[in-house]
């Protein structure tokens, strides 16, 4: 093949993969709409930032796993979830999720 031939094969496998994986992430964000299951909420929100949910759940501080884990609690408490929930099913105390649920930050302008 040439390579110009090579370099329309990689792109269109591209646009398949991501068609792929937005028609997915769709899938799953319907998906919880009806269904208040915390694991359904942290599969979308792993998916929307490409990250796997053993690394939200774990203390990864990339920041796509911080946004992950971030747009999971606040989509919990949305749908009511305690903040003692929460934090028991994302490994954290509930302080922390009260922070990341508000938006504050700690003194000295840490994260």
């Amino acid at each position: 093949m040439k390579q110009d031939e090579i370099s329309r094969a990689d792109s269109a496998y591209a646009r398949y993969m991501a068609n792929r994986s937005a028609l997915f992430r769709q899938r799953i964000i319907a998906a919880i709409d009806g269904d208040s299951s915390w694991q359904l909420v942290l599969q979308a929100s792993c998916a929307e930032y490409h990250v796997l949910p053993a690394d939200v759940l774990h203390g990864g501080r990339s920041y796509p796993i911080q946004k992950a884990r971030a747009t999971c609690m606040k989509r919990l408490r949305a749908k009511g979830h305690t903040l003692e929930q929460i934090g028991k099913w994302m490994n954290r105390g509930h302080d922390t999720v009260s922070r990341t649920v508000s938006g504050r930050r700690r003194k000295g302008g840490e994260v």
